[in-house]
């Protein structure tokens, strides 16, 4: 085992205008984990439930934005401001002589959802079953590896259904103080 490291490169413009009541920030950012630390379930019979290990490599890149409006009315000051982030995660590559772990997060009728880390994927996606609908006798459908609605299903028809680090995040925040009281 041993230290995770990282490498990252950011190159950012941040622009005042207006006697410095508009702002606007935005940055791209690329970073790469090497060695990532992470748990793995192993056998029960070792005594220990799960262990620590070096697991990968994973790339993190986007783009952050931010545009904000600082202002006053009388003894009325105000700031309002927006945010918008984009992620693109992916794991490079595995441990040498490692395969893609997998944890079962949650069963429900026995329909199992699992998260996964695996190469080319975002870290830790949501592989499950794609749901079709409800048959004319009520039964749940899902679609199966060949593309058909079926009732039954097998751990061979589970695919990526999402990721579980969020593609785009935003905000908006509003600031008002009047005469010291904010």
């Amino acid at each position: 085992l041993k230290w995770e490291t990282s490498e990252q490169i950011d190159f950012g413009i941040d622009a005042r205008m207006f006697n410095n009541r508009l702002t606007f920030t935005a940055d791209y950012f690329n970073k790469q984990t090497k060695d990532l630390l992470f748990s793995v379930t192993i056998p029960s019979e070792l005594g220990f439930s799960s262990v620590t290990t070096n697991g990968g490599n994973v790339l993190n890149t986007g783009w952050e934005f931010e545009l904000g409006w600082r202002d006053h009315i009388g003894d009325l000051n105000y700031s309002i401001s927006g945010n918008f982030s984009t992620l693109h995660n992916e794991v490079l590559s595995l441990a040498e002589g490692s395969t893609p772990s997998r944890r079962t997060d949650a069963s429900s009728s026995n329909y199992q959802v699992e998260t996964v880390f695996d190469v080319g994927y975002p870290i830790w996606y949501m592989n499950g079953y794609e749901y079709a609908g409800v048959s004319s006798d009520g039964k749940p459908e899902f679609i199966n590896a060949n593309g058909e609605r079926t009732d039954v299903v097998s751990s061979g028809d589970l695919k990526f259904i999402g990721q579980t680090t969020p593609k785009y995040t935003f905000g908006l925040n509003l600031s008002l103080d009047y005469k010291g009281f904010d």
